[in-house]
């Protein structure tokens, strides 16, 4: 099976090759994904004729498509892990073949590798734009004075490119440095007080939707203990896992019936491990699947 790239990641790819002069017109097929193959093709054309800066630059352009569903859902991570794992959730999603893994992590670096599943490894192209994407990232969640090392050359520093890139050799092994985390926090939920323990723990979890929430997490930002967590809500009748499948199936349902966005998408934007999970889950709730529910869209 090949693999895609979502439409708002192509999106944002087209978008910023346009800007540095590179027109970019998928074939007529394309059909809110592009296929992996055809991602290739067009990057290593424009390393070709752009060279490495302008797909390392690429990164750099994510904030112009915030609002956008599942970029909101990177950018709306609150560490570096938290990045890592909403990207390889979202790899998963779209039955991507290259993958992103975690090397090794420390206070103030991260290694990562980008491999393949298959033998057929990330294009020169592919590398690169995963690299520059993950920088913006990781600079979204605080790291200060990022720097993505390649071949143990540093190639990019807070978002600008070193001017000795043009004959950077082919890697699939970067290394991230910063000088320290400014780490968000959760400062914009606007749970009331006077609400019960059930609302105020849907309305945190609908604050990020695309989260791997757990109870810990969730607790934590409560600011009482699991144990407590979950004695109130058993006094509510209900559970953690019931809030957070309820939230994450009807902002689904909501997103299905009022925009254009794929079932892939919708999924990954609200949560879900996988498109199976999502498809699972939905017709327990409303008895129909993911796809029977779109068409109900006048």
């Amino acid at each position: 099976m090949d693999d895609f790239a979502s439409t708002e990641l192509f999106n944002l790819i087209a978008l910023e090759l346009q800007k540095q002069g590179y027109d970019v017109r998928p074939s007529p097929e394309f059909k809110g994904k592009i296929s992996r193959t055809a991602k290739a093709s067009l990057l290593n054309a424009a390393l070709d004729d752009l060279g490495p800066s302008a797909l390392l630059k690429i990164g750099s352009g994510i904030e112009d498509v915030h609002g956008k569903p599942m970029v909101s859902v990177l950018l709306n991570a609150i560490s570096i892990p938290d990045v890592i794992e909403r990207w390889q959730r979202l790899e998963v999603f779209f039955h991507g073949n290259h993958r992103v893994r975690t090397l090794n992590i420390t206070e103030k670096t991260i290694s990562v590798e980008h491999y393949s599943l298959n033998g057929n490894p990330p294009s020169k192209g592919e590398d690169l734009v995963i690299a520059g994407l993950l920088s913006a990232l990781f600079m979204s969640v605080g790291a200060k004075k990022l720097c993505l090392h390649i071949n143990n050359r540093a190639v990019l520093t807070d978002g600008d490119i070193h001017e000795d890139v043009l004959d950077l050799p082919s890697s699939n092994l970067w290394e991230y440095t910063w000088s320290h985390l400014d780490t968000k926090a959760y400062t914009n939920i606007t749970a009331c007080k006077d609400q019960n323990i059930a609302q105020r723990l849907a309305s945190i979890m609908s604050s990020d939707i695309g989260r791997s929430w757990n109870l810990i997490s969730a607790a934590q930002i409560m600011g009482i203990s699991t144990r407590t967590m979950q004695r109130k809500l058993a006094l509510c009748e209900t559970s953690f896992q019931s809030i957070l499948r309820a939230e994450r199936v009807d902002r689904a349902a909501i997103m299905l019936l009022e925009s254009q966005y794929s079932l892939l998408e919708v999924g990954y934007a609200t949560g879900f491990s996988d498109q199976a999970h999502f498809s699972r889950e939905f017709k327990l709730r409303f008895n129909m699947t993911p796809t029977e529910y779109s068409k109900l869209k006048l």
